[in-house]
């Protein structure tokens, strides 16, 4: 999976997050990441380039980062804001052979579902095939009444069209809403020491909270990308 986007006509469903957290680490040395955004957006920092769309500028700024991480094998992934998604996907879907992989999170909330449902037809209409897209069942558990089965639909899609929903979810708490705005990665949190000097504390209780939970989550998201590894070869 050398080429990756990940985008929802939906906003709020975890994609800034996941590319930061759990797919660009994991992508080899050197991936090279691209957040594509509105035009008044702040720039993310975790992408080594943000694009603010304004119209027909995205195809000249964005075509020469595809030719030269395709003439120097550069993993990519390419982070696209649900404000700016209609466009941006209608821009990739000429060059989708050079994508690997449309990443798709979607949250457990009806409105959610259903504009992840509209996002994966669109792909699917525009000539994206089935077996490169998979969907990402994000929050669950982060609201223990949140309604598990509202992901059915997206299931019986995958079985009617093809796609597919990656067999492990994403689970929130309350440290994944505070991780958007952290500028390390959870890969970097996982690895502060609990302690420098024997019986001497060398984080806060709060700082050894974020490692504990960093860790947790580490173990998530590894377990999830090998998952989205394993869908991949198996549909190769």
């Amino acid at each position: 999976m050398k080429r990756i986007v990940i985008s929802n006509r939906s906003g709020n469903t975890g994609k800034s997050t996941l590319a930061k957290h759990w797919l660009k680490p994991r992508m080899g040395a050197g991936t090279f990441c691209v957040a594509i955004e509105g035009r008044n957006s702040t720039p993310l920092a975790y992408a080594d380039e943000t694009i603010r769309h304004s119209g027909n500028s995205l195809y000249d700024t964005l075509e020469p980062i595809l030719i030269r991480c395709r003439a120097s094998d550069t993993p990519l992934l390419i982070d696209v804001g649900s404000s700016c998604e209609a466009r941006v996907t209608d821009f990739l879907l000429p060059v989708h052979s050079f994508i690997d992989l449309f990443v798709v999170p979607s949250m457990p909330d009806v409105k959610q579902i259903h504009d992840t449902w509209v996002h994966v037809s669109h792909l699917l209409d525009q000539g994206v095939p089935a077996k490169k897209i998979v969907v990402v069942r994000n929050g669950v558990e982060y609201d223990p009444e949140c309604d598990v089965g509202a992901y059915e639909i997206l299931e019986k899609g995958a079985s009617d069209l093809g796609y597919s929903v990656l067999s492990r979810p994403i689970h929130w708490d309350v440290f994944f809403r505070y991780l958007y705005g952290r500028a390390e990665t959870t890969g970097e949190m996982a690895r502060l020491p609990f302690l420098t000097v024997p019986g001497k504390p060398a984080v806060s209780e709060d700082e050894a909270y974020d490692r504990k939970s960093a860790i947790e989550f580490e173990t998530m998201f590894d377990r999830a990308y090998a998952g989205l590894q394993n869908l991949v070869k198996a549909q190769a």
